[in-house]
């Protein structure tokens, strides 16, 4: 349909708009987009056809998609600080142990190469060095100082590969992730208590869901009302910060449960950062946002992560 349709078919189903507002923001955002935050207010027949509910103003559809727009750029401010420690973390930890290039042997990388539901691997420990080789000459394409000094003082030796910390800063998040899963049990084990976690298996399903709303948030996705396919997998119920006196395990796959362990990260990471504060003050921008649409639970506020105090 061309604007004009799409605009004319809002209106005869009952979309209360101003015509020529209504054309400026479908001219600048897809009708396909916008449609994720009307989907709530449609009527649906017996005929498969729906309309929106009486009075469904687009003020108010704008108004979620505004306020999703900047909730993602928060969460992708907080999944930054966390992507940036987790890369030091295995710096400090692989690099001291194993040395500048022991990633190069996979016996130092034991859970690397992962399997799927059918016992076929599916990421290789041959697949990752080739990658590194491949984000190697892409740096020196693109002129990363860093890259260029070492290739071209060292290269002779080490061909395309990267000492250790000069490729963690350059690996994509879903890389990284990988390196995390793939490092040996102590190694994670140190970083994982580094964040309050007794597991390291609690700490590798949380960067898959953060990996998964990092994708979602770099690609413009919908981070409001979005339930998440990797579940994070919280403390056992002697932590009892994640489960009393609300229990978020009803919560974890909901855009709250990602805002959680962001908290929680962050209380670590940077303790005097406001952006649990931002994230109250963008709420308070729009005080028509149905928090329970992105799972926030009732009492949320009497949860201690959410408290001034959650880490000690």
């Amino acid at each position: 349909m061309t604007i004009d349709d799409q605009v004319d078919s809002l209106l005869e189903k009952g979309l209360l708009a101003d015509r020529h507002l209504l054309v400026k923001h479908l001219e600048n955002v897809s009708y396909h987009r916008l449609s994720g935050y009307w989907y709530s207010f449609r009527n649906i027949g017996k005929d498969g056809e729906w309309s929106f509910h009486p009075g469904t103003n687009l003020d108010v559809i704008w108004d979620r998609y505004v306020f999703d727009r900047q909730l993602r750029l928060l969460v992708f401010d907080a999944i930054e600080r966390v992507e940036v420690a987790i890369r030091n973390d295995l710096i400090l930890n692989l690099a001291i142990t194993q040395g500048p290039f022991g990633y190069l042997n996979l016996n130092n990388l034991p859970g690397i190469e992962t399997m799927d539901n059918n016992g076929n691997i599916v990421y290789t420990h041959r697949a990752f060095l080739s990658h590194a080789r491949s984000l190697c000459m892409r740096e020196l394409k693109n002129g990363n100082t860093a890259v260029k000094r070492f290739h071209d003082r060292y290269s002779d030796e080490h061909g395309e590969y990267l000492p250790l910390w000069i490729l963690l800063e350059i690996v994509e998040f879903g890389t990284l992730c990988h390196l995390l899963w793939g490092a040996p049990k102590g190694t994670k084990r140190v970083i994982a208590r580094k964040y309050g976690l007794k597991s390291p298996v609690i700490l590798d399903s949380w960067m898959g869901t953060l990996r998964s709303a990092r994708n979602n948030c770099a690609h413009h996705g919908r981070f409001w009302n979005q339930r998440y396919p990797v579940k994070p997998i919280l403390p056992d119920k002697k932590n009892i910060m994640w489960h009393e006196p609300i229990e978020l395990e009803d919560s974890k796959d909901k855009a709250f449960g990602t805002l959680t362990i962001l908290k929680y990260l962050l209380s670590f990471i940077a303790p005097q950062s406001s952006w649990a504060d931002r994230l109250e003050a963008l709420f308070a921008r729009h005080p028509k946002i149905n928090r329970g649409l992105l799972g926030y639970p009732e009492n949320w506020h009497e949860c201690p992560i959410w408290s001034d105090n959650a880490v000690t």
